[in-house]
């Protein structure tokens, strides 16, 4: 018969310890390559994504209008519980950035 080896705490800790060092050595001795778009003006760390809920007349002629203006901000959501409103609000930002 065949002795069944117990695993214990030790031996996990022991284990995992070693296969993240080795998956640490294994990602950081890799070269990295980042786009040229993750730097610089255009940037995603440089924009502001919006989210509009609740975009009816106020928010459509006001907050989306005023947000519109600004290159670093980006209107990427929106969202009304009424059906119209929401496509009315969709419509308006497509239109915006479709120009």
């Amino acid at each position: 018969m065949s002795e069944k080896k117990s695993f214990n705490r030790r031996d996990f800790m022991k284990t995992g310890f070693k296969g993240g060092v080795a998956t640490t050595l294994a990602m950081t001795g890799f070269p990295t390559i980042v786009p040229a778009s993750v730097f610089g003006k255009n940037a995603p760390s440089n924009r502001l994504n919006i989210a509009a809920i609740g975009v009816g007349r106020i928010s459509r002629d006001h907050d989306m209008a005023e947000t519109l203006k600004y290159d670093h901000a980006r209107i990427m959501a929106v969202c009304d519980v009424d059906s119209k409103r929401l496509a009315d609000g969709k419509k308006y930002v497509n239109d915006y950035y479709s120009k």
